[in-house]
């Protein structure tokens, strides 16, 4: 019966490789239940939870899940003919509480992460994405992140990390690294066809 489980978790995995731009709920059960009763190290790496509701409050803790997807889903026409996946546009995924510590996150994306009061101690989000999220009062002692962007997010203590600054606390310094060249050139181009107008 256990390699039959096992069997199964390793099945939605796979399947979560691909890119479906939204979350399965089966999955993110057999997921949670991973977490749950595991003996070894819960594996995730590239799981799509875009939008995931369900894993508030999970403890999840150690789980090496790299790549793994936690932004607001988008509306595709595949996704919108499989009638086992949720996407909600725009609906942030859900980690109020949940306890991702020391878990490898390493390339992630976390855009719009609704983390408030998450356990992130020790977790690795080299590489990350973890913009405009709300990291209100969660815990991100140990926390590494290397070349992550964490621009605009709601910081533990309830700052914004904005363009140019870092934010400190928990022993930890953390960098905003917001992308200039994109605002930028946004700004460029707005004030050229403000003046051909």
């Amino acid at each position: 019966m256990n390699f039959i489980k096992c069997f199964v978790i390793y099945v939605a995995i796979i399947c979560s490789q691909i890119n479906i731009l939204a979350y399965v709920p089966v999955q993110v059960d057999l997921f949670k239940e991973s977490v749950k009763s595991r003996t070894e190290v819960t594996n995730c790496a590239n799981c799509d939870f875009r939008g995931t509701q369900e894993l508030a409050g999970v403890d999840a803790h150690g789980t090496h899940m790299p790549g793994v997807t936690l932004q607001p889903c988008t509306p595709t026409k595949e996704n919108e003919k499989l009638s086992n996946m949720i996407c909600i546009p725009s609906q942030a995924s859900n980690l109020t509480g949940t306890n991702i510590a020391h878990s490898n996150c390493f390339s992630s994306c976390l855009d719009e992460a609704i983390l408030v009061e998450a356990n992130l101690t020790g977790t690795d989000l080299t590489n990350s994405s973890v913009q405009r999220a709300n990291l209100k009062d969660a815990k991100v002692a140990g926390i590494i992140t290397e070349n992550a962007s964490f621009c605009d997010s709601v910081m533990p203590d309830g700052s914004i990390c904005s363009e140019g600054s870092a934010w400190t606390g928990q022993g930890v310094t953390i960098q905003c690294n917001c992308d200039t060249s994109k605002s930028e050139k946004s700004k460029k181009s707005q004030s050229k066809s403000k003046k051909t107008k």
